[in-house]
């Protein structure tokens, strides 16, 4: 992920320096986002979930 959306690298160009098909690249990108997805829904459920506790004490 890094060095696709910070570096702004290419598919083909990350292939090469990982020796991996584009295809592979383009999987490992999309299972990464798909991690970092699950990730953030966590944190923002639980923060959402502790908030509702605190808001109907006031």
């Amino acid at each position: 992920m890094h060095l696709r959306d910070i570096e702004e690298c290419v598919i083909q160009e990350i292939g090469k320096l990982l020796n991996m098909k584009g295809s592979a690249v383009r999987m490992n990108l999309m299972r990464a986002r798909q991690k970092i997805k699950e990730q953030l829904k966590n944190i923002f459920d639980y923060e959402k979930n502790n908030l509702k506790g605190v808001e109907s004490k006031y």
